[in-house]
């Protein structure tokens, strides 16, 4: 990586999840590979995304995770891959609570977490070994 961009480096994982220019910043970088939007698409597409949930739940789901791609869908996987992913997921969640309410914010985490419980099985998403934002 070059001086320059490590100097624009965020200075810690946290404010990585949580800085207002990190979508321009990750998409200028673009070292990091597949973002949460390459997931959803991939969890959305899947056959068992939308097996056992009733339509209902299933048209919810897309819509709050289309929310969550325009919100930070920039974000790197490798990123919700470390342990401390849940302290940015956290800072996330309170920024939508402030903005839609609390149960917007819960069910956008929710969503995230049951996407990332999925990838935790899949072979084609190495980059998520463990779902940190359960609990």
């Amino acid at each position: 990586m070059d001086a320059e961009k490590e100097r624009n480096l965020p200075r810690s994982r946290e404010s990585l999840m949580t800085d207002k220019d990190f979508q321009a910043w990750a998409e200028t970088l673009g070292v990091f590979g597949r973002n949460l939007r390459d997931l959803l698409a991939l969890w959305l597409e899947s056959p068992s995304f939308a097996s056992n949930r009733k339509a209902s739940t299933v048209a919810e789901y897309r819509r709050i995770a289309r929310l969550t791609v325009e919100q930070i869908g920039v974000l790197p996987l490798v990123l919700l891959d470390l342990r401390d992913a849940k302290a940015g997921i956290s800072a996330w969640q309170g920024r939508v609570a402030e903005a839609r309410g609390p149960r917007a914010a819960d069910n956008g985490v929710a969503v995230l977490s049951a996407c990332l419980t999925w990838a935790t099985d899949q072979s084609t998403v190495p980059e998520i070994s463990q779902n940190h934002v359960l609990g």
